[in-house]
């Protein structure tokens, strides 16, 4: 459905023959998944995704209309699948060198293998790669040298930008990923490369990562605009931005979320959908006047996958397939994941860590870090890789009680899910409790409240003095600052 921006219906009515069209067609958070899979929490049984899938929908664009059509990813390209994993994110770089990518930003995961990695694996790309405001500690080299491009599209100048966000850049890269860099203030910069762009193209387009990750799957504009918040304020403190497209959240834009004169949008992770953004810009004006929107869901049974990419799926499977070949053990049920409640496999990760700490008592991992379900039946290693794609190893600290029970308020609060726990503890909550009925009245939010019990200590008594727990690391690598990873705010250990 054709959307109008509401300052422009005058204008538009009076100038139609000036307008150009410009397709849009956008990704975020591919992370790896080049094989179709199930989405347990889009369908029980029917397969989305895959490279090869997301490839045919991207050419099918393109040659419907050439001249016109430009496709853009914000980020996180690595990181989730076994092909990715034993090959440091060369194969997903050859891979998406097929799938037809003009322009991509560079997202957290990227630095998974570090950032000299990264360097390497991002030159091989045939796509243009941008990111403006991650630089060399104390210095002002850039760790990539190119901030923004210019792309011409049917005589339409696009300037368009990658920024990650300092937030972000620092919360999910780990420390030694990212030694010796240091990301800047993304709304300075973003302002300055706009300053700059202006003055030389039509359209202005930012690929950002950054924000909070929030749920996998669009609930609702309400859900979308707490998760891309961050965005939202980005679009609000710059001028002369046209378009921002977003990746980190993992959380599609039900419709554009129009901030000022910024049209914002978002896909889900995975290539579960892809985004296309049709705008019309009035050349008189010199502004975008209409646009039309479409967030497609990428059905596997849907589509013919792409032969070139599938092609080179299969070729890195095969340099790969002795290693994810092989069989660990088997198991009779479905081991599943969650973002937003306890699930067997968070559960079984967080007590797989224990027998190696002989003096811990808890274990906690985050939601986060499991990417698949494990299926029922002979369990490989690349069926663990799929679900546990980080490069992470469990750290060991000592908590207060106080302490534990703010981490699991915290965690409890997250619209992204809960910390997963072993055995050593159990949380409930329950948000339509009245206060008097909930153990302890831990405030969470304006109408949610906590109840936490502990298997080995009555919650009616004090909790015990100090615990040891294991976090994996996936933002730390050293116990000294364990307390990070662990989102444990210093204003509620007080």
């Amino acid at each position: 459905m054709k959307k109008r921006l509401l300052a422009s219906l005058i204008a538009i009515a009076a100038t139609p023959l000036c307008a150009k069209e410009l397709n849009i067609v956008y990704t975020n958070d591919i992370h790896a998944k080049v094989d179709p899979f199930v989405a347990r929490y889009i369908d029980e049984e029917r397969p989305v995704g895959g490279f090869a899938n997301v490839a045919s929908y991207i050419k099918q664009q393109k040659a419907a209309q050439p001249d016109n059509t430009i496709v853009l990813d914000a980020g996180d390209y690595f990181s989730g699948s076994t092909v990715d994993t034993l090959t440091e994110g060369e194969a997903i770089i050859d891979i998406m060198n097929s799938m037809g990518y003009d322009v991509a930003s560079i997202g957290n995961h990227e630095f998974d293998y570090g950032w000299d990695n990264a360097l390497v694996q991002l030159s091989k790309a045939n796509f243009e790669v941008l990111l403006g405001n991650v630089f060399f500690e104390g210095t002002d080299k850039p760790f990539w040298d190119k901030p923004y491009t210019i792309v011409e599209r049917d005589g339409l100048k696009l300037g368009i930008i990658g920024l990650h966000g300092k937030f972000a850049f620092y919360d999910t890269v780990a420390a030694n990923m990212r030694q010796n860099l240091e990301a800047r203030d993304e709304i300075e910069y973003l302002q300055k490369y706009l300053d700059e762009l202006r003055p030389q193209v039509d359209i202005t387009i930012l690929l950002a990562h950054q924000g909070t990750p929030a749920r996998q799957s669009s609930l609702g504009n309400n859900d979308v605009r707490r998760a891309l918040d961050k965005d939202i304020q980005t679009a609000k403190q710059v001028t002369g931005l046209d378009i921002l497209v977003t990746g980190h959240a993992h959380v599609g834009t039900p419709e554009v979320i129009e901030v000022n004169d910024t049209l914002i949008v978002s896909t889900d992770a995975y290539g579960i959908n892809v985004g296309k953004l049709t705008v019309d810009f009035d050349e008189k004006a010199g502004k975008i006047k209409d646009y039309d929107f479409e967030l497609k869901t990428i059905w596997a049974d849907e589509w013919n996958a792409d032969k070139e990419t599938q092609a080179r799926i299969e070729n890195w499977k095969s340099v790969v397939d002795k290693i994810v070949r092989e069989k660990l053990i088997s198991s009779e049920n479905t081991l599943t994941r969650s973002y937003g409640e306890s699930s067997t496999l968070g559960n079984l990760v967080a007590d797989s860590m224990m027998p190696n700490f002989p003096d811990g008592e808890l274990a906690f991992t985050n939601s986060g870090g499991i990417r698949a379900d494990i299926e029922a039946g002979d369990i490989t290693y690349g069926d663990v890789i799929d679900a546990l794609p980080f490069p992470n190893y469990p750290v060991a600290i000592d908590l207060t009680g106080k302490q534990i029970r703010s981490l699991m308020e915290h965690a409890a609060g997250l619209t992204n899910g809960v910390m997963q726990v072993s055995s050593g503890v159990h949380m409930a909550y329950d948000s339509s409790l009245p206060v008097a009925s909930v153990c302890w009245n831990c405030r969470l939010t304006a109408n949610q409240w906590l109840t936490i019990v502990f298997i080995e200590w009555s919650p009616t008594t004090s909790l015990p003095t100090v615990v040891t727990v294991l976090p994996p690391s996936h933002k730390v690598r050293t116990a000294k600052n364990a307390r990070a990873s662990l989102y444990l705010w210093a204003s509620k250990l007080t």
